[in-house]
């Protein structure tokens, strides 16, 4: 037969587990801590990342309608300078066509018409 323990022993040993679920309490709560501060820091990297994805998109989309930009330039210059040699090709086409026609007439004159270099 044992004694049951004295109110002072269950005291003491309550006021121990107290305290040993206090210290356990306390771990928890730093460990919680940590993952909070863990979580915390995981969402800001994801915020900025987020946020970089969406810089980097934009930056693209103004370099692609700057590309289109330069693209419609190039091609209203293109088409400008085309049509400035249709034109200059038309106008070489018709100072050829008069020079054969001068010639055509030059060579068709009498040669009393004709002067020399020298007699002028």
């Amino acid at each position: 037969f044992t004694c049951p323990p004295n109110r002072d022993d269950l005291q003491h040993e309550v006021k121990e587990l107290k305290k040993q679920l206090q210290q356990k309490n306390d771990e928890l709560q730093h460990k919680d801590d940590l993952l909070n501060q863990v979580q915390k820091e995981k969402l800001e990297r994801v915020v900025e990342i987020t946020q970089q994805i969406a810089k980097e998109k934009e930056e693209k989309l103004e370099l692609k309608q700057l590309r289109e930009m330069d693209n419609r330039e190039n091609l209203a210059l293109l088409a400008q300078v085309s049509k400035e040699k249709d034109h200059l090709q038309q106008q070489v086409e018709e100072l050829t066509a008069q020079n054969a026609d001068l010639t055509k007439r030059a060579e068709d004159l009498p040669e009393s018409w004709v002067v020399s270099c020298n007699e002028v």
